[in-house]
């Protein structure tokens, strides 16, 4: 009972939650057996509010920076003896945690056994053979697959509706040969990884930093075909900026946002102008001047706020004591 807020307040940052569970633990239980059964149950409750996958449920200590966090000398867990062969049973298979020895290598180690719930069809066998294909793409922490997916299937259907309702519906012309295959690409990178992947499965940190610098890269394409910052549309350039931001670290954060402020200047140095009836709008240069300054402080203070916020929270906060 005593442990039950550790992990729903420290939930962003498992070694956090488990350096508290151990302190409060130690107030009546101080032996080191039982403050490592506090920082092991403590792990397992904070991967299962964030709805992590069975095997990373499951995966305790995995490396020695994160066996020896927030506490001195290092977990006695390290050192304690184990019964090998116990097997937790899930609904997707038997896991059994295998016990090793102190060499540098990750304290324990989940494996899946063959057993119950392997995929079954040829969907769900192709669907096994990305996830082992894009497997390291994923791991503890990051941003949850459901997040990231569910605003890209956004961004790919808005995009699409609003190049069709402006060439057919508006009659302003649209180059859409080489405009519809950048939007079915980014359409079918979606569709994989929602296919590979459970929805509670997390990419990690560089995975992550790569789609928002995809998602950059592709609006500048799209802007560039369709008026560059004489284009209206160029202020989501800010959405990546702002997600990257609110989720990863600060030199991901960082590389997103010079990305976005790069093209954004090369969009305004475009000879273009924005597709009109009748035929180009051509604006001043210095309205487009302009329109990239705004754009590009608008795009450093959402990343440093957004930042700022989210690293005052208790996960980010203690993790940078």
């Amino acid at each position: 009972m005593r442990l039950a807020p550790v992990p729903l307040y420290y939930y962003s940052d498992i070694d956090a939650a488990a350096h508290y569970a151990a302190e409060s633990a130690r107030t009546t239980h101080a032996a080191a057996e039982c403050l490592d059964a506090s920082r092991l149950f403590v792990r397992i409750l904070v991967r299962a509010l964030r709805g992590d996958e069975l095997a990373d449920l499951l995966l305790i200590g995995s490396t020695p920076r994160d066996a020896r966090a927030h506490h001195d000398g290092g977990p006695a867990a390290d050192r304690m003896p184990r019964k090998a062969g116990a097997s937790p049973v899930g609904h997707a298979g038997r896991w059994e945690v295998a016990p090793m020895r102190w060499s540098g290598e990750p304290v324990e180690r989940v494996a899946l056994q063959p057993g119950r719930g392997e995929p079954t069809g040829r969907l769900g066998r192709a669907s096994a053979w990305l996830a082992r294909l894009l497997g390291p793409m994923t791991g503890p922490g990051g941003i949850r697959l459901h997040t990231i997916a569910t605003m890209r299937w956004i961004a790919v259907i808005g995009q699409l509706f609003t190049v069709l309702f402006v060439h057919f519906s508006l009659g302003i012309e649209l180059p859409l040969v080489p405009m519809l295959p950048a939007i079915l690409l980014s359409g079918l990178l979606n569709l994989a990884l929602v296919v590979s992947f459970r929805a509670a499965a997390r990419l990690g940190e560089w995975p992550a930093t790569a789609l928002f610098a995809y998602d950059v890269v592709q609006l500048c394409y799209l802007l560039a075909l369709s008026g560059g910052l004489h284009n209206p549309f160029a202020v989501l350039l800010l959405l990546p900026v702002a997600m990257a931001a609110a989720t990863l670290g600060v030199v991901p954060t960082v590389s997103i946002t010079l990305l976005a402020v790069v093209g954004a200047a090369l969009l305004a140095v475009l000879p273009l102008g924005l597709p009109f009836k009748g035929g180009p709008l051509v604006l001043p240069g210095l309205y487009l001047l302009a329109a990239w300054t705004a754009i590009g402080l608008a795009a450093i203070l959402v990343a440093m706020f957004t930042w700022s916020t989210v690293s005052n929270g208790p996960g980010r906060a203690y993790s940078t004591r």
